[in-house]
C-alpha cells in the first residue's frame, strides 16, 4: 500500500503481515538521518492561540512509547535513497475528528530526526479492528421528572449489535434521543442512534464504525490545515477545502473505533427552555 505524502522528496510503501509492517521509503534524494523512533502515537490537532490573535489549527504527533528503530540504507543510480524498517506490533487506526477538524488520530508511527532538514513523521492509518462482542453497564436507562417519562432497554444481539427499545409515552418530553457519545483523550462526538416522539416506541441498533483504508501519512510540522482535509477526504470524510488554510467537516468523522475509544449510550430528553434530561450507561469492548 502506498503513501499520502506532503513532502514532495519523500515518498513509501508498506505490508502488514502477522502484527508487523515492512516499510520502504525512499527520498529523491541522499540524506542522514541522525535518529529514528517508532511506537504507538497520537496525532492530535487544534485550534491554538497564535501571539494574541485569532487561534490557527496546528498538528500536535507524538509517540505514547517511543523506542529506537534501526533501519537499512540503500543507494539507487538515479540518485535516490531507499531507508528499509520494520515496525511491530502495528494496530489499527481509530480516532475521532470534530467538524472543525480538532480531534485526535491514534495509530503506529515513526518519527525521523534528519540531520539537515525539519523532522518529519510517518503514520501507518490502516483499518482492520475486530471489534469483541461488548457489554453493557446497565440493562436500561429511565428518565423521570413528573409527567416527563421516557425508558430504554438496552441488549447486546448475538453479532455484538447493540439494541435498545425506546419509549416515551404521551411524556411531557418535546423529543427523547439516544446518543451513542465517543470520547478520545478531550475529545468527544455524539452519534445520533435515534429519536422517538411522544407517545411512540421505537427500537434502535448501534454497531461500530468500521472503514477500509490503507496509506502511510509523510508529514512535518508544516502541514497546511487544507492538506489535512485531503487525508481525511482519503478516510471516508466528507470535507470542504479551500485553500491549503481551510478545511471543515460537515459533521463529526469517526476515523475508526478501538479500544482506546471510551463510549457511553445516552438517552436524552428535551424539555424546550428547561435543561434537558439525561441517563447513561458505560459500553465496553474487551478483547
Amino acid at each position: 500500500m502506498s503513501a499520502y505524502s506532503l513532502l514532495p522528496n519523500l515518498d513509501a510503501v508498506f505490508k502488514i503481515l502477522e502484527g508487523e509492517a515492512s516499510v520502504m521509503v525512499r527520498s529523491e534524494s541522499r540524506m542522514k538521518i541522525n535518529s529514528a523512533s517508532v511506537g504507538a502515537a497520537e496525532l492530535g490537532f487544534a485550534w491554538l492561540p497564535h501571539g494574541g490573535k485569532a487561534s490557527r489549527w496546528r498538528p500536535q504527533p507524538h509517540l505514547v512509547s517511543p523506542q529506537s528503530l534501526g533501519f537499512s540504507t540503500s543507494d539507487v543510480d538515479d540518485g535516490s535513497q531507499l531507508y528499509e524498517l520494520m515496525m511491530e506490533d502495528v494496530f489499527p487506526a481509530f480516532g475521532l475528528v470534530k467538524s472543525d477538524c480538532s480531534g485526535a488520530i491514534r495509530a503506529p508511527a515513526i518519527h525521523f530526526e534528519p540531520a539537515d532538514s525539519p523532522d518529519f513523521w510517518i503514520f501507518l492509518l490502516h483499518t482492520g479492528w475486530v471489534p469483541p462482542k461488548p457489554s453493557v453497564e446497565v440493562p436500561s436507562l429511565s428518565l423521570t421528572d413528573g409527567a416527563n417519562v421516557a425508558d430504554g432497554t438496552i441488549d447486546v444481539g448475538e453479532s455484538g449489535v447493540v439494541v435498545s427499545e425506546v419509549t416515551a409515552p404521551g411524556s411531557g418530553f418535546d423529543k427523547v434521543s439516544l446518543f451513542m457519545r465517543r470520547r478520545l483523550g478531550p475529545f468527544a462526538v455524539d452519534e445520533l442512534v435515534g429519536e422517538v416522539a411522544k407517545g411512540t416506541k421505537k427500537t434502535f441498533f448501534w454497531t461500530p464504525t468500521l472503514r477500509d483504508f490503507g496509506t502511510l501519512f509523510i508529514f512535518d510540522a508544516g502541514v497546511k490545515l487544507g492538506q489535512f482535509g485531503g487525508l481525511l477526504q482519503q478516510l471516508g470524510a466528507d470535507v470542504t477545502t479551500g485553500s491549503l488554510n481551510k478545511a471543515s467537516l460537515k459533521q463529526d468523522f469517526v476515523v475508526g473505533d478501538g479500544p482506546g475509544i471510551d463510549y457511553t449510550l445516552r438517552l436524552v430528553g428535551e424539555r424546550g427552555k428547561h435543561e434537558d434530561l439525561v441517563d447513561e450507561a458505560i459500553v465496553q469492548f474487551r478483547g
